[in-house]
């Protein structure tokens, strides 16, 4: 008599296609908790009946920028041709950005550092603002290909105001620098 394992390896079971009885045995004692059928060929003949269609995700699933069909809903939810020719990727590839993202970092820091309120601020905030302005700076209307626009905040943050869209206007170096930590702006004539 086997005596391996107490009575359990002589337990019997059903298959489930062709209705046999079949023991476990020694080699397979780890899979016979979670094994319906007797041998190989009654879980292929059971499993090509199947239909396997049923098993996949019967949601249709829709590239988010060119609205094409896509087989599964990946992280970016882009179709094959939109991944690759980059739509919805932010690109930083200009010097220029890098360094208008550096200024909103360090803004922040600032920000930070004085305890003031610190709200949601991103590069892509500033572009909206600086396009709602029409890329002119507000003191001296120069627009931006002459100058340069920097972050100026509405309310210093010297003087507790807070680093969020609401508390930050576009303006010119000079211009900026000129208010310095003045509540009302300065009008420069030029």
């Amino acid at each position: 008599m086997n005596t391996w394992r107490g009575n359990k390896v002589n337990k019997k079971k059903v298959c489930l296609l062709c209705n046999s009885e079949f023991l476990r045995t020694k080699h397979n004692t780890k899979v016979f908790n979670r094994q319906k059928f007797c041998n190989r060929r009654c879980w292929k003949r059971w499993f090509n009946g199947r239909n396997h269609h049923q098993w996949k995700s019967t949601k249709i699933h829709f590239c988010i920028y060119c609205k094409a069909k896509i087989q599964r809903h990946n992280k970016s939810g882009r179709c094959r041709i939109c991944f690759h020719k980059g739509i919805g990727t932010i690109k930083i590839s200009t010097p220029e950005r890098l360094r208008e993202q550096k200024r909103i970092a360090e803004n922040k820091r600032r920000a930070i550092k004085k305890k003031v309120t610190v709200g949601e601020f991103t590069i892509k905030d500033w572009e909206d603002i600086k396009r709602k302005n029409n890329l002119t700076c507000l003191i001296c209307k120069k627009t931006e290909p002459t100058i340069k626009l920097t972050i100026d905040h509405i309310i210093p943050l010297s003087k507790n105001g807070e680093h969020s869209k609401v508390n930050i206007q576009p303006l010119c170096r000079r211009c900026n620098s000129s208010k310095y930590n003045n509540l009302k702006p300065l009008i420069h004539e030029s």
